[in-house]
């Protein structure tokens, strides 16, 4: 076996660094940081000091009302005076004079038909209220108890008859006979019952009886249950 000592030229030479003259003038490396390991040291536990420390709860406070349980009494007003009186009744009085003349004033700017108008009004008002008095000054008495006058015997002695022609009884029942003589009765029956007005059952204010020739021109029944007081008799004449 043959040995070569010299190297072929035919071979590529290897690259050596070194070879290069090259000044570059770099900073040196810096120092590397030493790695750290894989295990590291656990982390210190917490202890009940380091905890933080929380206040106690606070029990709720009672909430109490403003409101009291009885109210207060009110006030007493002071009395009204009489100068007070007499002041407040002055200014009405200003007052409507005031407004009394506003109206007139008002009545005179005005034009003739309106005149004309409110004379016919006040005139027609005029009228209306007297129709209204006349026809209400002739209306009779209520009776709201039903009390029917029942005349009988001769025409020159007539004989009176109380009748109750209501569906409910009369308590207490007094007759007043010319204003002098009376008729009581405790009770007097519904639909029918009577009470019938001779002198034998009349009496005076002091116990004595009506004479025999009484004349009667009056006759008021007065009843306290239903409460009623009506004339059936009035100079003579029946009163519807």
């Amino acid at each position: 076996m043959r040995c070569v000592s010299e190297t072929d030229p035919s071979e590529p030479k290897a690259f050596d660094p070194s070879e290069l003259d090259l000044d570059l003038d770099l900073p040196p490396p810096p120092d590397a940081a030493p790695l750290e390991t894989a295990h590291t040291a656990p982390a210190p536990l917490e202890t009940a000091s380091d905890q933080p420390q929380t206040a106690p709860p606070v029990p709720a406070a009672r909430v109490r009302s403003a409101s009291r349980e009885t109210p207060l009494p009110a006030a007493p007003r002071p009395p009204v005076g009489k100068a007070v009186l007499q002041e407040r009744l002055v200014d009405t009085l200003l007052n409507s004079g005031a407004t009394l003349s506003e109206l007139v004033e008002d009545f005179r700017s005005s034009d003739r038909f309106f005149k004309y108008k409110f004379a016919v009004l006040v005139v027609w008002g005029v009228l209306f209220t007297s129709s209204l008095t006349v026809a209400c000054g002739q209306r009779g008495p209520t009776n709201d108890i039903h009390a029917v006058l029942v005349r009988a015997g001769e025409a020159t002695h007539p004989i009176y008859l109380v009748k109750n022609d209501s569906s409910g009884p009369w308590q207490d029942v007094e007759v007043l006979v010319n204003g002098a003589y009376r008729a009581t009765s405790a009770s007097l029956e519904a639909n029918g019952g009577s009470i019938t007005l001779s002198p034998a059952i009349l009496y005076d204010e002091s116990g004595n009886l009506a004479p025999s020739s009484l004349v009667v021109t009056d006759i008021v029944v007065s009843v306290i249950d239903p409460s009623e007081t009506v004339v059936l008799l009035r100079a003579g004449e029946p009163v519807r």
